[in-house]
């Protein structure tokens, strides 16, 4: 989808709104948000101002009831930033001192003891930490109400990460026409990444596991796959613009392969299942969690690292499924679920789909090969 101009300004409007929001309901002057060049560490920055920055560091300030600023330190970095921010040219700053900018935007707010919002600030540089202690500000933290704030997708922001979960999908098809056993899983990684940069996606991790335990991810190696292996594909990916979805697919190279295995890749997909009967309004991000659990419990199975986590502007976009998170279910919210679940002898199989969130049922957004594992019913399938 091409995103237009009146596009871009609409949606700068729409956040600001929500950010006007949140400082009401806060009693915040301004809030200030930092980001960096890596993933996951981008989504406070990039909502204020809708942008990344390919290395270094990254500040943005919004004033109550003004368009917000983004603060960069290079002039090359600055030049990319102008042309592709929402922001107007005259509120993307180029200075080296960015810390001392911004405490001098803190200087000039009105009154002697400004609210400043400030989220994930145990994730900022010391340096600018203390900076802004220093301050004439109150700074408070305000990383759960941000998180909230940025959780629902505008209507075109479910588009893209849709148009994105098609890519990854696309993917899955050229990587079955590509895995055999001999091959290694650097050439099937390297050939799946070279694929969808050819195809648009504009920032990828790509993943894998080809031997047990097959419940953890990791990146390729050197391995030859196996005639009888079970290979973990797992595509976390941005698309056009920079929004983010996430598949995993196990492929069991035989139906001889791992036939334990297969049945926990079924009790997975049933908690999958489970918890996104629970992803719905008037329910809890922890009640995803319990629902997961109660199957895992109901076939004696442990449940490894996570169960899945949010998904959209940035990788893993600010939250977690998992039992201390009470954040209410809205509309519009996204979520990638792949519970780790494990038997006895600590193995299991990952498998991952992305859904959003309706006024009713979930949506998966990667509805496709999720009926079988087997290399031989995807090549059947796969045109």
């Amino acid at each position: 989808m091409e995103r237009t101009r009146e596009m871009h300004i609409a949606e700068r409007q729409r956040r600001m709104a929500i950010l006007d929001k949140l400082m009401a309901e806060n009693n915040l002057d301004a809030i200030v948000c930092h980001g960096n060049g890596a993933m996951a560490f981008q989504a406070d920055v990039k909502f204020m101002t809708d942008l990344v920055t390919p290395c270094g560091r990254i500040y943005s300030m919004m004033v109550r009831g003004e368009q917000p600023f983004a603060i960069l330190s290079r002039p090359d970095s600055g030049f990319h930033a102008k042309l592709n921010t929402f922001l107007d040219e005259d509120h993307v700053i180029i200075e080296p001192d960015m810390i001392g900018e911004i405490c001098d935007r803190i200087a000039k707010l009105p009154g002697e003891r400004p609210r400043v919002g400030v989220p994930t600030l145990d994730e900022y540089p010391k340096l600018m930490t203390d900076a802004l202690l220093k301050t004439k500000a109150e700074i408070v933290d305000i990383t759960d109400a941000f998180v909230v704030a940025k959780a629902p997708k505008a209507p075109y922001e479910i588009q893209l990460i849709k148009e994105a979960s098609d890519l990854s999908l696309d993917v899955f098809e050229e990587v079955i026409k590509f895995i055999k056993p001999g091959r290694t899983e650097k050439e099937v990684i390297g050939f799946a990444e070279g694929y969808l940069r050819a195809h648009g996606a504009e920032d990828l991790l790509i993943l894998c596991r080809g031997e047990y335990p097959h419940a953890f991810i990791n990146r390729p190696t050197f391995r030859k796959i196996g005639p009888e292996d079970i290979f973990v594909f797992s595509v976390e990916i941005a698309g056009i613009y920079g929004y983010w979805t996430q598949i995993i697919r196990p492929i069991f190279m035989s139906k001889n392969s791992y036939k334990e295995t297969y049945d926990i890749l079924c009790q997975v997909k049933e908690a999958i299942n489970a918890g996104v009967e629970k992803f719905k309004p008037g329910n809890r991000i922890c009640d995803i969690a319990e629902a997961i659990t109660n199957v895992a419990n109901k076939y004696n199975l442990s449940e490894g690292i996570w169960s899945g986590h949010s998904m959209g502007i940035d990788l893993g976009d600010g939250y977690n499924i998992g039992k201390p998170n009470k954040m209410e279910i809205v509309p519009n919210m996204i979520l990638t679920f792949h519970p780790s679940l494990l038997d006895k002898n600590g193995e299991g199989v990952l498998y991952a789909d992305t859904f959003v969130s309706t006024e009713k049922d979930a949506v998966c957004l990667t509805d496709k090969y999720r009926d079988t594992p087997y290399l031989e019913d995807f090549i059947k399938l796969i045109p």
